[in-house]
């Protein structure tokens, strides 16, 4: 484990990974614990039953997924210590020792914010005094950046001549930083958002895009949203989802990854094919560099359908006046 946990930190993992990974490993018995990687590999069962037993340890604990998300982050723990331990530490194992295991809680819908509920959300995100949280908001489904890329995007990282603004921060580590390709309507969100944070918090607009009391705006921010007295329309709040009754001014709006699946589902309906969406997102090989975009075939192509997506999600919006 402190090598695996070593490798992790040089590898640029966050502090949630490891912390994830340590409760995953803490969950799992000793008798698990004990045994080589080769008896897993031999009797797959074992860990199939293992994840059943966590399953049903944490089943009536009164948690939202019945215990399913424990038992799934340890089966994704054991298997990370399998890989690292057949690339890095050389020993010769073939196969995965939770190929029986579920990995996915299909009982599980994933939040996401439809193209045809964008203008209600919109409308929401209106009535948000705090016009950082706005900007910010409206730049996430603008990028489909992640939640933690979000919050970290600095001043001096946006590159005006090169149309894009570098993601220092990114899923899987440092090598997987990449440059953004900007859009008109991005740049005019983060001007906004950098007006407003020279306003509010001059000394740290001075670092970061979107700036906060405490730095720059954290990603809690962005969802449980107090609105005060507002009325809005009942079908406009089934839309975002709200707070329980109790607590009336206070609306849960989608942000964060409901977001990010929000570009995507914006990005199919622009008539973007999917490799160009995943090479947009980040997913998978390093991320495109800038200086393609002025030069290359690739990087023209790559923001032309950046463009076409941008355009999708402000036509959703409603066409809202000063966005495009």
């Amino acid at each position: 484990m402190p090598l695996f946990q070593a490798w992790l930190i040089a590898k640029g993992r966050s502090d949630k990974t490891l912390a994830a990974y340590a409760s995953a490993f803490n969950r799992l018995s000793d008798h698990i614990k004990r045994l080589p990687l080769q008896k897993l590999l031999d009797d797959r069962t074992l860990m199939l039953n293992e994840v059943a037993r966590i399953k049903e340890a944490r089943h009536n604990q009164k948690l939202k997924r019945k215990g399913q998300a424990a038992a799934t982050q340890s089966a994704v723990f054991v298997s990370a210590l399998f890989t690292y331990m057949r690339d890095q530490a050389g020993l010769t194992l073939v196969g995965s020792p939770v190929s029986m295991c579920v990995m996915v809680d299909k009982k599980t819908k994933q939040p996401v914010l439809g193209v045809d509920d964008m203008k209600s959300w919109w409308e929401v995100v209106q009535k948000i005094s705090n016009e950082i949280v706005r900007e910010t908001l409206l730049f996430e489904l603008l990028t489909g950046l992640r939640r933690g890329s979000l919050e970290a995007l600095r001043c001096k990282d946006i590159d005006l001549r090169n149309g894009c603004v570098h993601v220092a921060i990114a899923k899987g580590g440092e090598e997987k930083a990449f440059d953004l390709i900007l859009t008109r309507p991005m740049i005019r969100c983060l001007w906004r958002a950098r007006k407003a944070g020279r306003r509010l918090y001059p000394e740290h607009a001075k670092v970061w895009c979107f700036a906060g009391e405490r730095g720059h705006i954290r990603g809690n921010r962005l969802t449980k949203i107090v609105l005060g007295k507002m009325v809005l329309d009942k079908a406009v709040l089934a839309k975002v989802g709200v707070q329980p009754e109790k607590d009336k001014d206070k609306v849960v709006l989608k942000a964060n990854h409901a977001l990010r699946r929000g570009y995507s589902t914006a990005a199919r309906a622009a008539g973007v094919d999917e490799d160009v969406i995943s090479k947009l997102l980040n997913h998978g090989a390093k991320g495109l560099l800038s200086r393609y975009v002025m030069t290359s075939h690739l990087g023209k192509m790559l923001y032309g359908a950046q463009c076409d997506i941008s355009a999708s999600i402000i036509k959703a919006l409603g066409q809202p006046h000063g966005l495009a």
